[in-house]
């Protein structure tokens, strides 16, 4: 068959800089980050489904948001693609931080800090620490997206406010920038009511 093969001394150093290389060319696409203890791939879908109308949307396949999946699916950019949606996992500490300067989000969002890792991490604070480490390349002209009823808020708002970057909260506690009223679903799908 008609295919190319490159043989490589290490094939996942070779698939973090092919991603590498494909974020990097990409320099009119909107990148979003999305790492939390659980919620990651609901707002990926929804984002990818909500965007797709507006531009050439990549979004993450599946789950794969680890040291194999994030680089692998940074490498299905393109220079023409409008959005990037990606999501950041982790199952230990120090993955996050590598993981998003391969992305290098233009917005990092924090979609909750709970428990759900705690067996590579320690402790709920460990967790949120590492969750922080996506605001770790924000700057002036990018945002955080950040969880307004988690008790680490504070915390990563203030890491947030360390980069300079925009930020908004999301939650369904009064004072959020984004206040969920309610949320129903039904047969041809759901009602949101915010308060934005």
């Amino acid at each position: 068959k008609n295919s190319t093969y490159f043989k490589v001394p290490n094939t996942l150093h070779a698939l973090k800089q092919i991603g590498v290389y494909a974020r990097s060319q990409c320099k009119d696409t909107k990148i979003i980050a999305i790492t939390g203890s659980v919620g990651k791939t609901t707002v990926k879908e929804y984002m990818k489904t909500l965007m797709s109308p507006f531009g050439k949307t990549v979004a993450t396949q599946k789950s794969y948001n680890g040291s194999i999946g994030v680089p692998y699916s940074l490498a299905h950019l393109s220079d023409d693609t409008d959005f990037g949606i990606f999501e950041v996992g982790m199952n230990k500490r120090g993955e996050i931080a590598p993981l998003t300067q391969m992305v290098q989000p233009d917005i990092g969002i924090i979609t909750s800090i709970h428990l759900a890792h705690a067996e590579g991490t320690g402790s709920l604070e460990d967790i949120a620490a590492e969750k922080s480490d996506i605001l770790s390349t924000l700057s002036p002209e990018r945002t955080a997206i950040l969880p307004f009823d988690s008790p680490h808020y504070t915390f990563l708002k203030d890491i947030a406010e360390g980069t300079g970057a925009t930020i908004i909260s999301v939650g369904k506690k009064q004072g959020a920038d984004i206040q969920l009223i309610s949320f129903n679903t039904h047969t041809h799908g759901s009602h949101v009511q915010a308060k934005i």
